[in-house]
């Protein structure tokens, strides 16, 4: 966050990292990114980019393989993804819906042409939040009042957050 590493220095499982906020650079570098860690190593503090979280597993890689095998473990997940148009998506699952094989293969064939997909989280800590000055709506519905406290408690500890957020004119 800001530059600054947080969490273990060195986990052979982050096979994928969402990266933004890049610092000038090239105009050409996107503002975000996901970044396949198992093609190249990548020293974080080389990365042009200000901000990113690693997690594991990437489902889909750049050439559309599904990067994780199949199983029977079902479980709420959320994913970051980026589509052929270079946009970001947040996906979530409020129920054991999927297994890491089915979501990527979910995403491979849906019409949301995902070219990348990271894997952030599964079970009960995977909730999505969405919350502007018109709209509310989070998934799962039942952490709606909970969820809410949580980010209004500047004391409660979470896994792992990534928030995004309009930018000032």
């Amino acid at each position: 966050a800001d530059g600054v590493r947080v969490g273990p220095l060195k986990n052979p499982q982050m096979r994928g990292m969402f990266v933004a906020e890049p610092q000038g650079v090239s105009p050409d570098l996107p503002r975000a990114a996901i970044l396949d860690l198992s093609i190249s190593r990548i020293n974080p503090k080389d990365l042009p980019w200000t901000q990113g979280v690693q997690s594991f597993p990437l489902l889909l890689d750049a050439k559309g393989r599904i990067r994780v095998k199949p199983s029977d473990k079902r479980s709420r997940r959320t994913v970051i993804a980026t589509d052929r148009q270079g946009n970001i998506l947040v996906f979530n699952s409020g129920e054991d819906f999927f297994t890491l094989y089915e979501m990527a293969h979910f995403l491979k064939t849906s019409t949301f042409e995902v070219d990348l997909a990271l894997n952030l989280d599964g079970g009960r800590e995977a909730q999505l939040l969405i919350k502007t000055d018109n709209f509310v709506y989070s998934s799962p519905s039942s952490w709606k009042t909970r969820l809410g406290k949580l980010l209004d408690d500047q004391s409660a500890g979470l896994p792992t957050v990534v928030g995004v957020f309009p930018r000032s004119p």
